[in-house]
């Protein structure tokens, strides 16, 4: 290996640390509030980005543009390279891709945050006082599925009121009578802690099958919203979902109070 090539790896390996890092303090920033949190998922994150857009820059170093980025002044380059990295993190909004079942995500806390959706959610909460009380919104994503996998397993969530709705076109949905939520009429214990009744599978069936708990099924339709106590055990409906990017089931969730302040 030669001095370049040495020089250029050493640049990618710094780079990919140093990423690394700001995507660890990222995490655990944004997310100090939220039970599960990863921060060596953050850490891991910010190294994929910063390495893959080092070692393009590197590939490209060969030409103009890469030699132009390359033989900047250090103040420049380094200024560059963080532009480019923040670019690629916030022109997309679906980069939440870690969920075994293909679907991908978009947090409010990482650019899902278009004013019209805290304007629903607050009209919302105004509307349905009753519901709402004094809980306010915590948490707002989106999942987009793959059309032919399954969604996401059962679980119930860490908040008093879940308001889940669909935004996918029902000529999409090849079944007008699955594609939406599955929900049970039982709620989590109160003992139970986040990772019990978020993801131990085995323990929920458990619990509702000894229970003799019932599922209502809830079609998906274009614009239905969901309201619901955050405990009661949910999960996606079976999927059939026509081919095609645009066709993709999109369910938004909003996510209002704490768990132990109902």
């Amino acid at each position: 290996m030669n001095s370049r090539n040495r020089t250029e790896l050493s640049w990618l390996i710094v780079i990919t640390l140093v990423a690394g890092v700001i995507g660890l303090g990222y995490t655990m920033v944004l997310y100090s509030d939220y039970p599960g949190s990863s921060p060596p998922r953050g850490f891991f994150t910010g190294m994929l980005i910063g390495g893959s857009v080092t070692a393009f820059e590197l590939f490209y170093s060969g030409r103009p543009i890469g030699r132009w980025l390359v033989h900047r002044p250090f103040p420049q380059y380094l200024l560059l390279k963080t532009v480019i990295m923040l670019a690629i993190i916030y022109l997309s909004m679906w980069f939440e891709y870690r969920y075994a079942n293909g679907y991908v995500g978009a947090f409010m806390d990482d650019g899902f945050a278009c004013p019209l959706l805290y304007q629903i959610s607050e009209e919302l909460r105004l509307s349905l006082p009753e519901i709402f009380q004094h809980h306010t919104l915590r948490k707002l994503w989106a999942f987009k599925y793959d059309s032919r996998l399954s969604g996401i397993p059962i679980h119930a969530d860490f908040a008093a009121v879940n308001v889940n709705f669909w935004i996918t076109p029902d000529e999409a949905n090849l079944d007008s009578e699955t594609g939406g939520l599955q929900v049970w009429d039982k709620e989590a214990p109160a003992d139970w802690d986040f990772a019990k009744y978020n993801a131990n599978e085995s323990a929920m069936r458990g619990f509702l099958k000894e229970s003799g708990a019932r599922a209502v099924n809830v079609p998906h339709r274009q614009n239905r919203a969901l309201i619901f106590n955050s405990d009661l055990f949910h999960e996606t409906g079976d999927l059939n979902f026509r081919d095609g990017y645009e066709n993709r089931r999109i369910n938004i969730t909003m996510l209002y109070g704490k768990r132990d302040d109902v």
